[in-house]
């Protein structure tokens, strides 16, 4: 499942503690700092790649 992380304020002018991500590896990226608009854009990017690459579906044999 494709995800981003998305932080509100930019987490690198804020506490060291802070600026650590423990899931940021494992998202296609991250976006910190662009206020409320980073879910938006988060949003925006996902539906692109998903429309880019659809899952395929594997067809069920018949009997």
């Amino acid at each position: 499942m494709r995800t981003v992380e998305v932080h509100i304020s930019n987490i690198y002018k804020r506490e060291e503690f802070r600026h650590k991500s423990v899931t940021a590896s494992a998202c296609e990226g991250v976006i910190t700092g662009l206020g409320f608009e980073g879910y938006l854009l988060a949003v925006d990017f996902l539906v692109a790649k998903a429309k880019v690459k659809p899952a395929k579906v594997a067809k069920a044999k018949k009997k």
